[in-house]
């Protein structure tokens, strides 16, 4: 073994190598910002007017210690994609020589050069844990510190030192601040802990002092945490509750969840080597941790812990089968990302079966042999995890995984110049990616949002461009024409996806475009600023019982934007004024409420009313009105006594 001394730091110029290469390709691969992170972002941004909390209660719940760092590494270097995920790319790579800490201090007694270069090579080239230094999420944070925890507990539970409990401690404490597989260390520590009150008490009588200093202090730093959990229990189980088979929302059934925790074991157990996440997000879909010559390797080490009965093995599969929970009794597991608090035991298995196989087999006539054969299959795992990292990071997947499509529309935006109206359908312009990176470019408030399957919006004066998201809202090419129906939309630009299919489509509509006028010629005031210009009954004016109104409903604001977002509601009267059919919601379905119109803007909001089956024959009138929908109180008639105006009159035949 003289040969293979180079093999105690051969890991580290791999390390230095791939952990450059990531900091520098954080910016573009991928290229958009996902909703999670683009949230995150967010908060950092506005991290120093928050008041630096210690829990972060949007999006259902998330601990603030990443936030801190980005919002420190924005600080730095400005509101980027690359600043925004440089925080995770330094706790991945300081995650690689904690994890060689760890080794060392488990087992001190080995020779370690193969433990050590495996594990790491292992480790850092693991799609796995490879993809999470690419976004910004607070898993690898948690990894770093989870690993700095146990290198600390086992190199104070060696000497007995109680200063080293107290720096575990602090490491434990920090991990609560970021992400929630933290909660599952307090029962990795519980099986050894147990263990050794039956079978080594006096061992553990000796270390009392040194578990005291690790939890005492670990309670003190997690001390502001817990206070806040005390005075906010609702929003401890929050983010839990979402996903939880077991426990979660919209689990009642019983027999359902164990149903759906024994199908789980089956696909956490082939999670390494069959199948793995098929999320696009986490690895190439399906993809498992290894490949199929790496069995040897994770199972030596299974096989060395058993033949050994070492305890430091089995702390490792306890602490491997107790990360896992987090995926194995939640939905659409296996879940990589959710049972990244697994990988340091994991790697550090594959490390300890390496060290084993090559032990085991360099004996006899091939004793020079099996060695590199052995190293040749960790080589191979390695080079396979680069590759794999490749090929992901070229997936046309990713365009929608990671936002891409809207990344590079508020790029666009931000680079816009001039005063123009932007209009954005079908998507709500305060998704976390757009708002983001509008913020960073200064443009907020530039872009409207509408959906356009349910509601056109605007500006007669004004030249206005839509973007239109082709892939979800088709509606807009079809109405455009009946909107304009002579020098309507100029498409302007095109946006492709990585597939080479239409994203989005940018349209201009120039300052006074002939508009279409409504059929039905009304105008009435509401207070609150509300005007109604028209109808257009589509396919007006003759119906049969069961038919289908397209009711389209032109509005806009006068003299200030409403103050409260109200409710519409579309009755059918008889001539008695009793109601037959309706249609009650806020102008396009929700998506343009009365709080977002501008002073200008024309409001063409559809309403779909179903005729009932039973329908008599007869004329009957379509009326309009508004209300709020939290107190029922109807919006009065400006200047009028009544509430709801008469559109016209519809006749209903028979069948």
């Amino acid at each position: 073994m003289q040969r293979t001394r180079w093999l105690t730091w051969g890991w580290v110029p791999i390390w230095l190598v791939l952990w450059a290469w990531h900091i520098s390709s954080i910016g573009h691969i991928p290229v958009g910002l996902f909703h999670d992170e683009a949230f995150n972002a967010l908060d950092a941004l506005h991290l120093p007017d928050q008041g630096w909390p210690v829990f972060l209660p949007g999006n259902f719940g998330r601990e603030p210690l990443l936030v801190y760092g980005m919002a420190l590494s924005m600080r730095l270097f400005g509101p980027t994609v690359w600043s925004v995920r440089l925080p995770v790319a330094l706790a991945w790579g300081l995650t690689i020589p904690a994890f060689v800490w760890l080794l060392r201090e488990m087992f001190p007694d080995l020779r370690q050069r193969v433990l050590l270069f495996a594990g790491a090579l292992v480790l850092m080239t693991s799609l796995w844990f490879t993809i999470t230094a690419h976004y910004a999420i607070r898993t690898n944070v948690f990894v770093l510190l989870e690993t700095l925890f146990v290198a600390a507990l086992w190199r104070g539970w060696r000497r007995g030192d109680v200063r080293w409990g107290m720096v575990a401690g602090i490491f434990w404490g920090a991990s609560f601040y970021t992400y929630l597989a933290n909660r599952l260390l307090p029962f990795v520590l519980l099986g050894p802990l147990l263990w050794l009150a039956v079978k080594a008490p006096r061992r553990l009588r000796e270390r009392r002092a040194f578990l005291a200093a690790t939890f005492f202090t670990a309670l003190l730093v997690m001390l502001p945490l817990l206070l806040y959990f005390l005075h906010h229990p609702q929003e401890f189980l929050l983010r839990t509750s979402q996903v939880a088979l077991v426990g979660g929302a919209g689990q009642t059934d019983g027999g359902g969840r164990l149903q759906g925790v024994w199908r789980n074991t089956g696909r956490v157990l082939g999670m390494f080597f069959f199948t793995g996440d098929r999320n696009p997000r986490n690895d190439i879909p399906g993809r498992p941790v290894f490949t199929w010559w790496a069995a040897p390797l994770l199972l030596g080490g299974i096989w060395a812990t058993w033949r050994r009965r070492d305890a430091r093995g089995g702390f490792l599969l306890w602490w491997a089968f107790v990360m896992m929970w987090a995926t194995w009794l939640s939905e659409y597991a296996p879940h990589f990302q959710r049972a990244i608090g697994a990988v340091p035991p994991v790697m550090a298995l594959v490390g300890l079966g390496t060290e084993a196989l090559v032990g085991a087999l360099a004996k006899g006539w091939w004793k020079r042999v099996a060695p590199v054969l052995i190293l040749l299959l960790v080589l191979g795992e390695a080079v396979q995890g680069v590759v794999a990292f490749r090929r992901w990071a070229a997936m046309p997947e990713l365009y929608y995984a990671f936002d891409e499509g809207l990344t590079t529309v508020a790029r666009y935006v931000g680079e816009m110049r001039g005063d123009d109206v932007v209009y954005l359908t079908p998507r709500d312009a305060s998704h976390p990616t757009l708002r983001f990176f509008l913020e960073a470019s200064g443009k907020t408030g530039v872009l409207r949002s509408f959906d356009g399957r349910h509601v056109l919006v605007l500006v007669p004066d004004r030249e206005a461009r839509y973007i239109v998201l082709s892939r979800e809202d088709f509606r807009f090419a079809l109405m455009a024409p009946w909107l304009w129906p002579r020098g309507g939309p100029v498409e302007e630009r095109t946006f492709y996806d990585r597939a080479g299919e239409v994203y989005a489509r940018v349209f201009r509509v120039a300052a006074h475009t002939p508009v279409r006028s409504p059929l039905w010629q009304v105008r009435a005031d509401w207070e609150d600023h509300i005007r109604l210009l028209g109808a257009d009954p589509i396919g007006c004016c003759v119906y049969k019982p069961g038919d289908r109104i397209y009711l389209q409903l032109w509005w806009t604001a006068v003299g200030g934007t409403p103050r409260r977002a109200w409710t519409v509601f579309t009755h059918v009267v008889d001539s008695t004024g009793r109601v037959l059919a309706g249609k009650d919601c806020e102008p396009g379905c929700g998506s343009y409420p009365t709080q977002k119109w501008h002073v200008g803007e024309w409001v063409v909001a559809e309403y779909q009313i179903v005729l009932p089956k039973t329908m008599s024959p007869g004329e009957y009138t379509i009326e309009v009105g508004l209300y709020d929908w939290r107190s029922g109180r109807r919006l009065p008639l400006s200047h009028r006594t009544d509430d709801a105006v008469p559109l016209g009159r519809i006749r209903v035949t028979t069948p």
